[in-house]
Parts: C-alpha cells; sequence; structure tokens
C-alpha cells in the first residue's frame, strides 16, 4: 500500500472501532493476541488525543492484566482466543479486569459460549468486527442485533459466490469474495478469503441502528471449519458447537476447552479439556447434544490435557479434512 491507502485502512478501521465505543478523546486501546510475536511490546501515542498499547505477542495472562492496569483501556480488541485465555485465568485466579466500555472481537469466529464468558469478566458487552489483512475491516455487528453484520461499503464490494465464482443471491450461503475499494498499488478482485456467510435480503432498507446499505449474516466460519454431513450437506460450526456444548440455554458445566477433528463424513473426533476430573453428565449432554445435530455421525470423545494453538496464535475449535463434493 501507498502511505495513503494505508492511513486511509487506519481511518476506517478507527471509525468502526470508535462506533463500537462513541467515547471522547483521549482514547485508550488495548489490542491483545497479536498474530505475529514481537521482539518488544509496541506503545503509540499522540498526547491528548490517542494511547495504543499491543503487548509482544500472546502474552502470560499475569503481564495482559497488568498492561490493562495500567493502560486502563476504554476500548479492548483482540482474537477471541486471547480474550478468552485472559477471561479464564481471571475466573480461575479471582483477579479483578478494568472495566472497558467495550470489547471487540476479530480474527475468528466468535462462539456463543466464548463471547458469554468474554462478557462476564470483562463486565462489558462484545462485539464482533469482520477484518483482513488484505482488507481491514469488512464488516461490523450491529449494536442492536447481534445476528447481523453491517458490510463495510467504504472498503470493500462484498458478493457471496458458488464453487464456480458465480453470485448467489441474498438468503444463500456461499464463499465470501471481496474486492477492496481502495488499495490500487495490489489491487484485491474478487478475491476468495476462504470464509464463508450470507447476504441478507433487506440490502436497500435502513436498519433500526440506523445504518444503510448492505449486510450479512454472521459469518459460518471458514471453509475448513465447515462440517461435512454424511448426506453430503454442511454444517456451521456455529450450529454443531451450540448444540453439543449448550444444554437448556447454558454452557455445560466443567467443560474448559474442546476441539472438533472431523476426518470422515460419518465420524468426528471430540477432544475435551475438565475444569475437574468429576464434572458432572458433560459427556451424556454433550452425546445427546451431538445426536439431534448430526444424526448418522459416530463420536469419538477423549478426554485431553491440553489442545494447543495454531501457529498464528489462534485456537481452532473445528477442523475439517473431509474432501469437499463440488
Amino acid at each position: 500500500m501507498r502511505r495513503t491507502e494505508l492511513a486511509y485502512r487506519r481511518l476506517t478501521l478507527g471509525r468502526v472501532v470508535l462506533r463500537a465505543a462513541p467515547v471522547l478523546p483521549p482514547w485508550r486501546i488495548v489490542e491483545l493476541g497479536r498474530v505475529f510475536s514481537r521482539p518488544k511490546p509496541i506503545v503509540r501515542r499522540i498526547p491528548g488525543l490517542l494511547t495504543i498499547a499491543k503487548p509482544q505477542g500472546l502474552e502470560e495472562p499475569a503481564i495482559q492484566l497488568d498492561w490493562l492496569r495500567r493502560i486502563r483501556p476504554q476500548i479492548v480488541e483482540g482474537f477471541p482466543t486471547a480474550l478468552e485465555v485472559l477471561a479464564r485465568a481471571c475466573q480461575k485466579e479471582s483477579w479483578r479486569i478494568p472495566r472497558p466500555r467495550v470489547v471487540i472481537s476479530r480474527g475468528e469466529v466468535l462462539f456463543p459460549d466464548v463471547r458469554q464468558l468474554i462478557a462476564d469478566a470483562f463486565s462489558a458487552p462484545v462485539v464482533d468486527h469482520y477484518n483482513s489483512e488484505e482488507i481491514g475491516n469488512i464488516a461490523w455487528q450491529c449494536p442492536l442485533d447481534p445476528e447481523r453484520m453491517h458490510i463495510n461499503s467504504d472498503t470493500c464490494f462484498l458478493e457471496i459466490v458458488d464453487s464456480e465464482g458465480r453470485r448467489l443471491p441474498p438468503g444463500e450461503p456461499g464463499s465470501i469474495a471481496l474486492t477492496n475499494l481502495y488499495d490500487y498499488t495490489m489491487p484485491f478482485i474478487r478475491y476468495t478469503v476462504g470464509d464463508r456467510g450470507m447476504l441478507l435480503p433487506d440490502a436497500d432498507e435502513r436498519c433500526r441502528c440506523g445504518s444503510r446499505g448492505p449486510s450479512m449474516a454472521l459469518l459460518e466460519g471458514r471453509e475448513d471449519d465447515i462440517l461435512r454431513m454424511p448426506v453430503g450437506s454442511l454444517v456451521s460450526p456455529r450450529v454443531i458447537v451450540t448444540a453439543m456444548f449448550w444444554h437448556n440455554g447454558e454452557a455445560i458445566p466443567g467443560v474448559h476447552r474442546y476441539q472438533l477433528i472431523q476426518r470422515l463424513a460419518d465420524r468426528l473426533e471430540v477432544r475435551v479439556i475438565l475444569e475437574n476430573a468429576h464434572a458432572p453428565d458433560w459427556r451424556e449432554k454433550l452425546l445427546a447434544g451431538a445426536q439431534r445435530a448430526m444424526p448418522g455421525v459416530e463420536l469419538d470423545i477423549r478426554q485431553v490435557d491440553s489442545i494447543p494453538l495454531d501457529a498464528s496464535g489462534k485456537y481452532k475449535r473445528v477442523i475439517c479434512s473431509v474432501p469437499r463434493e463440488e
């Protein structure tokens, strides 16, 4: 990017951040869980206007908490993985997090149980943003409807396409193709980023929050997160995770972390870390939810001690390596 293009990208990112937390300057922001580790933390300051603190990589929770206590940000943003790790540590150790105005999640699928955990730990609303390195901000969560994301038409033109690249109408899920509207140095035209979503049909109507323009449903996840059923259909990881790990509207007690790995359409490996060895009825509740959401799929449930992060510092809840039939 040219410097002017980079400046535009930063301004549009800053605008959607402040849309989530409309506060007057000076603004204080802490960004947790960078994808790439840094040799040292970064703190950028514009006196009287802005302070942005970016700790080094995925630091230990105690170090992350120290940053929050020193900066006392109105806005905290980061990967759900990083926010979840800190939230769980604070719950376990009874640490108190300085309350921000808002927590912004980005870079990964935000599952309902993780959203609730982060909201409880930070005592603040959690807003989901859809960003990418190639575009910047692509869409932001509607403040009145968490199932709706407003597309940022100032940065990109977003299409939903099928496997042949044909544009799909609103209401049909498919692959997301993006055209960058400001980067002329290295254009991205109908660039498929590997994510899936669905345009909503009322694109020309003004939303109750005041936004006008196209909007989309919350992301199903990346192409390699979508589970394949024996009958050939595709299922969103949000649907499966909610069905398996939520019971009567609440997360299954005692389940600390989990991961679903699908290598065959009729078999699913489920790795579970428990908070204690005697968590009640977790296996029975998990099986009951799986039978409702994934009939005909055999479960291999394994209790494990750890589930590692991937090379980018993200924690993948769902991994699918079943070939997709075109």
